[in-house]
């Protein structure tokens, strides 16, 4: 990354000596001024537009507008010599060869610019994602989450939060170690993201989560029991999922969040697949009131 970092630096260092070098020769091989000063400026001219890259074929249109005014001019003011002919040449060359280096310039920062993006974009990744699981975080999970329930809020459509814990967890770690256990999960989130959709968002650290945009009733309760029946068929794992609807069980992130979360702990504790938070109310209000 280094060695590809030095290249625009080199094109500009030799750019500038290019150009030093340019106006010494001009100054020395032609004298007069108007056609000396006239030479430097459109070099310069050539170097900015050049090494701007303002639009496709930028370094090829500063060469050619300042050869175009350069040699008109010298023609219709000066009387060609011999001697002229050479100061005539060497600006032409300098305003080639700055066109030419300030194109490999633009082209190197272009490059430059490319991989620092490249590398802000994976940067974000790693925060954003789990770099195990290769999904998303828990923290920018909830952000999306309120967005979405913000969303569904405007166009009155469904919203469905699930969360999912892998069964035995516990049992897992024991037995066949936590580094077993988290490959059982890379391999369960891949499985998970072959079966939503591409608005769908997987999440996670210890249990995973699924936010659904646009779904609510029974099409929430047919994606939880296919996920439950293609990880028993393809892996042999079972999963306690947790469901929560926005509007039905929920009035914000943070409760849909939470109904969630209450559902998900019924199912763990009841030995069940699916627990949505309407059974919930259903099933531990008798259980306090027989207490």
């Amino acid at each position: 990354m280094k060695h590809i970092n030095r290249f625009p630096y080199l094109s500009l260092a030799l750019l500038a000596a290019w150009l030093i070098a340019g106006t010494v020769a001009i100054l020395r091989t032609d004298p007069a001024p108007d056609t000396s000063i006239l030479a430097l400026a459109l070099i310069l001219f050539t170097a900015i537009i050049s090494v701007a890259n303002l639009f496709r074929f930028s370094a090829l249109a500063a060469v050619v507008v300042s050869l175009g005014v350069y040699n008109a001019t010298f023609f219709l003011l000066r009387t060609i010599t011999p001697d002229l002919l050479i100061a005539l040449g060497i600006a032409n060359f300098m305003i080639i060869g700055t066109g030419l280096l300030g194109w490999i310039s633009a082209k190197q920062i272009a490059q430059l610019q490319q991989k620092l993006e490249q590398t802000d974009n994976v940067i974000q990744d790693l925060w954003v994602k789990d770099p195990i699981l290769g999904i998303m975080r828990l923290p920018y999970a909830l952000q999306t989450l309120k967005t979405e329930v913000i969303r569904s809020q405007r166009y009155k459509s469904g919203l469905s939060l699930m969360l999912i814990k892998i069964a035995n967890e516990e049992d897992i770690k024991k037995e066949q170690g936590v580094s077993a256990y988290h490959d059982i999960q890379s391999q369960v989130c891949a499985l998970l993201s072959s079966l939503l959709r591409e608005m769908d968002i997987l999440f996670g650290q210890e249990d995973l989560g699924i936010i659904l945009p646009e779904t609510g009733g029974e099409s929430t309760m047919v994606i939880a029991r296919r996920i439950t029946d293609t990880l028993a068929r393809k892996m042999r794992i079972g999963v306690h999922i947790g469901v929560a609807e926005f509007g039905v069980d929920a009035f914000d992130d943070k409760e849909l969040y939470h109904a969630a979360e209450t559902a998900l702990e019924l199912a763990v504790r009841a030995d069940k697949s699916i627990i949505t938070f309407s059974q919930v109310q259903h099933i531990i209000v008798p259980e306090i009131e027989e207490g």
